[in-house]
């Protein structure tokens, strides 16, 4: 898979409005992380089943989230993937940050 090694090269060498919409397709790597950051931007389930068989319907969807906000392709696709890849982590430093904000409270 090409993808990746295309995304990253293009978020360091070409300006964000420089890929064209026929061309993102081939700078959105898909996988289950991008996919479980889809999930809460569109409610249509058939993007989620066999992602891995046929990743064009969940690039369609993020290339209309894209569009609709005008975003950078492959920054949008890097920052899926890392909230993805490390949710587990930053749901458990948000929840001990949470908790720490919350004694100091208590010892006012």
């Amino acid at each position: 898979m090409v993808e990746p090694y295309l995304r990253n090269l293009a978020a360091l060498f070409i300006p964000e409005k420089g890929i064209m919409k026929d061309e993102m397709k081939f700078f959105l790597p898909i996988d289950v992380w991008i996919v479980r950051v889809l999930k809460c931007f569109n409610n249509d389930e058939s993007i989620y089943k066999n992602v891995t068989d046929n990743p064009d319907k969940a690039k369609e969807v993020m290339i209309k989230i894209i569009e609709e906000n005008s975003l950078n392709p492959a920054a949008f696709n890097q920052g899926c993937w890392y909230v993805g890849y490390h949710s587990f982590d930053l749901l458990l430093e948000c929840l001990s940050l949470s908790s720490y904000e919350g004694a100091l409270l208590d010892e006012i």
